[in-house]
């Protein structure tokens, strides 16, 4: 008797242990992500960029500057909401920075350097295609309109200021935990190429 009374007692444990749990995960609906990526040095075409346009407007200005490597930076905010266990919509809050010298086709000495910061508020979805244990694969999508500042340092700053199509795409995410969690995502866009973070759901 006094088995089947610990028994039965253990059975109501385990139950009530596994319906909290369950209750827990089932209220997580959201979550808190940063992240942040430093892109590859390369040419991405800055110096081809319209806001240079004032290219050969100005005294022993080249005509075509040779451009040198260019290094970027990203990082961004993100607010996620689960509609369900595969499927997520939220916000992006993004922020990337690219640094690229100019050089004189000629000479090549330094001409000029342009300084750009790309910031957008993007609305973002994610859907989860893969689920086990702590492991969640998954891809996400996002696009708005955004601003972008340039900055030339040539006779003095010289400032621009206008907007731009803000995008991006992640077909590949993973993460791995559960209220505290890493993930890595592989794509393109405004959060960086390759870009790492921490996540926090609630």
């Amino acid at each position: 008797m006094k088995i089947i009374k610990a028994l039965i007692v253990l059975a109501v444990v385990i139950t009530l242990s596994t319906l909290s749990k369950t209750t827990a995960q089932a209220q997580e609906r959201h979550d808190i992500r940063l992240s942040w990526a430093f892109g590859a040095r390369g040419n991405y075409g800055l110096a081809s960029h319209t806001s240079l346009s004032y290219i050969g407007d100005l005294d022993n200005s080249p005509q075509e500057p040779r451009e040198g490597a260019t290094t970027w930076l990203s990082a961004a905010l993100d607010y996620g909401y689960r509609v369900n266990k595969w499927f997520s919509i939220g916000g992006s809050l993004a922020w990337s920075a690219g640094l690229c010298n100019l050089y004189d086709s000629q000479t090549l000495k330094h001409w000029d350097t342009i300084h750009v910061d790309y910031i957008s508020l993007m609305p973002i979805a994610r859907f989860t295609w893969l689920r086990r244990n702590i492991v969640e694969l998954y891809s996400s999508l996002g696009a708005t309109a955004g601003i972008e500042h340039w900055v030339h340092y040539l006779n003095g700053k010289h400032h621009t200021y206008r907007p731009y199509l803000s995008y991006d795409i992640k077909p590949i995410g993973i993460s791995v935990g559960r209220t505290w969690c890493g993930f890595a995502e592989a794509g393109y866009g405004a959060r960086g190429i390759v870009n790492i973070g921490v996540r926090y759901r609630f």
